[in-house]
């Protein structure tokens, strides 16, 4: 699972920084009208990255599933909000930060769950959601971003 995850990890990372789709992705990500205006179907680039996200959570289901030897309708549901505690805990928007955070907090819960107990072990997840919100919004590599009025 680990090996298959980086090699991904790493595909997409590529796919986001080093094509142009990635480039479009950027561009209609920052404004809309802009990239509209420049000539990008900003629905065609939405409906891209609904087909990546839509593939990235079916490989996540086989792994997850072929890990526990079954499945059943919300396996993952848990997992689900242990990724968006990683992906605030990295910071939004930032692929390489989000997967810091997801082993930020894959330690933090191997510790957690050895000093307190496994049954405590899918809280501390969610208790560093919440602490991060509070202290670091923006998480750890994060960029502050200021909107014009």
């Amino acid at each position: 699972m680990l090996v298959i995850s980086i090699v991904l990890m790493t595909i997409l990372v590529l796919l986001v920084n080093k094509t142009k789709i990635g480039l479009v992705m950027k561009a209609s990500e920052q404004n809309i009208v802009a990239a509209n205006l420049v000539g990008i179907k900003v629905n065609s680039v939405i409906s891209f990255i609904f087909i990546l996200v839509g593939l990235s959570a079916a490989v996540a289901s086989i792994l997850v599933s072929s890990y526990y030897g079954m499945t059943y309708p919300n396996m993952g549901y848990i997992v689900e909000l242990k990724a968006l505690s990683a992906a605030v805990l990295g910071g939004i928007g930032n692929l390489p930060g989000s997967l810091v955070g997801g082993l930020i907090i894959g330690l933090i819960e191997s510790v957690g769950a050895t000093a307190l107990g496994s049954e405590f072990r899918d809280n501390i997840a969610f208790v560093i959601l919440i602490l991060v919100l509070i202290i670091k919004p923006n998480g750890l590599f994060g960029k502050k971003i200021i909107g014009k009025v």
